[in-house]
């Protein structure tokens, strides 16, 4: 097929399809969908991750992967396998429990353009990837993101990457996932440097992990030894209704307070550590990390509820969210903008800051002094759709992909290109040369970035959520998240 491209790996040759950038006429190779672990089904399905077995002739990598048959797969997009490039590997989001490695931003071709080599890698999700059953190995969605960088340490060079300069990134969940790796040991020698956006943790205690199974086998109807055979399907649909006793905003809180219900498991093993507690022992220190959060990541989540939530008194609608009374004081108080304004806002405020933002000063803080650097960044650009800087809004900016279909959907049609080009220009400092472009966090100068604020830098960027930050709202308390071995 003219235009291939065709490129030896550890278990065959693939044929990737040849691309031109409409804006710069320059061309980069899409090689899509190859395998670095065998399909995990059958005898599989919650084994770690195995080899994927040769195959002969040449793998056609020109179309997405088929989940149901490719299974756990990578997606590279170079733009010359010649050359020798940075890397930025990506883990999808959706909450360890749903999302995919390509989407409209992550086709590689802007990054392409700046040099840099894009690996997005799928991994088992919900209870197949995360949920605990007694006799099997955990952390099997954990296991397959270290299954995937050995692939890349392994197999990169030949798509114009250098192994040696791969940086870990992701958004909500992914964002989660690269801060877990941060922590492990056992990751160390894969990677060099984390980019989390909107980092959403798991770091589910494994008492919580085993509530959650006997929990699903309830609502299937099976024991827990049972689920082993339950179809993906089945098990899927009952993820929700098992991930908490409670609803509502008591179960809102419960997330807030303890991160994603389905998630890396601290099972003191392969994930020794919850990622705080990690970051305070100074696993990771020499890796640069960049990390950050939109202002108001799940208030469209609270926007159906407008009418119910008007004239509420601000301090009981927290209760759930922030038990505390003095905590919940000064979160108010430093809120009051919000109180002001529109409880729903206020709502959408305390749970984007209980789930994302407390962990941008918590982490950049417990970071030792001598570890590699720091840098934090605020997105505050509100979407004219959401009405708020959300979940998401911010993607199509990092990947400078403002024209495709759904950013347009997301964020209207009079976007700031300025805003664009300076997140862009961010991202791709960062993963090729270590650098955002702005000063480090340090404890005495907290120095943030500020994209779409009137200032483009400020040391009280996250001021206003350090009431939980300095009273242990998602801390890393013992009882929190046992067994985790003591740190000294």
């Amino acid at each position: 097929m003219p235009g291939d491209r065709i490129i030896r790996t550890g278990s065959g040759l693939v044929r990737g399809i040849r691309r031109v950038d409409p804006d710069t006429g320059l061309s980069s190779i899409a090689f899509l969908g190859i395998p670095f672990a065998r399909h995990p089904a059958g005898a599989l399905r919650f084994a770690p991750p195995v080899h994927p077995k040769e195959w002969t002739g040449v793998r056609d990598a020109s179309r997405p992967a088929d989940p149901s048959v490719d299974g756990l797969h990578v997606n590279v997009f170079t733009p010359d396998p010649s050359a020798s490039l940075p890397v930025l590997f990506w883990l999808h989001g959706g909450g360890f429990t749903s999302g995919a490695p390509l989407d409209e931003q992550l086709d590689g071709t802007t990054l392409n353009r700046a040099g840099i080599v894009l690996v997005s890698a799928s991994y088992r999700l919900g209870f197949e990837g995360f949920g605990h059953l007694d006799g099997v190995t955990e952390n099997r969605g954990v296991l397959d993101w270290l299954s995937a960088l050995e692939w890349v340490q392994r197999s990169i060079r030949s798509f114009g990457g250098d192994p040696g300069r791969v940086t870990v990134g992701g958004h909500s969940a992914g964002g989660g996932a690269a801060l877990t790796l941060l922590g492990m040991p056992v990751a160390q020698q894969l990677f060099h440097r984390v980019f989390s956006l909107s980092g959403v943790l798991g770091d589910v205690a494994p008492a919580r992990a085993r509530e959650r199974t006997l929990r699903l086998a309830d609502l299937a109807g099976v024991s827990p030894s049972g689920l082993v055979d339950l179809p993906h399907e089945q098990m899927d649909a009952l993820l929700p209704s098992a991930a908490s006793a409670v609803q509502g905003d008591v179960a809102r809180a419960e997330r807030m307070r303890e991160g994603s219900p389905w998630g890396p498991i601290v099972d003191g093993g392969l994930v020794p550590h919850c990622v705080a507690d990690a970051v305070r022992a100074g696993i990771g220190a020499d890796k640069p990390l960049l990390v950050g959060a939109t202002d108001d990541e799940f208030a469209p989540g609270q926007m159906a509820r407008r009418a119910e939530l008007a004239g509420q008194d601000p301090d009981r609608l927290l209760r759930p969210f922030i038990i505390d009374d003095g905590v919940r004081r000064e979160y108010l108080a430093s809120n009051a903008d919000l109180v002001e304004a529109d409880n729903t806002m206020l709502l959408g405020r305390v749970m984007s800051d209980g789930i994302c933002r407390v962990l941008v000063p918590r982490l950049a803080d417990l970071r030792p002094p001598v570890s590699a650097p720091t840098w934090t960044y605020r997105f505050s650009w509100p979407s004219p759709v959401t009405g708020s800087a959300s979940h998401t809004v911010d993607l199509p900016f990092w990947f400078d992909g403002l024209e495709k279909p759904r950013a347009r959907r997301l964020l209207g049609d009079d976007t700031p290109r300025s805003l664009a080009d300076a997140l862009h220009t961010a991202l791709v400092g960062f993963v090729r040369d270590g650098d955002p472009g702005w000063p480090r966090w340090l404890r005495d100068r907290p120095v943030t970035r500020l994209f779409g604020g009137e200032q483009p830098l400020s040391t009280i960027a996250y001021e206003s959520v350090r009431p939980l930050l300095a009273h242990g709202l998602r801390s890393a308390d013992r009882d929190a998240h046992e067994p985790s071995n003591d740190i000294p």
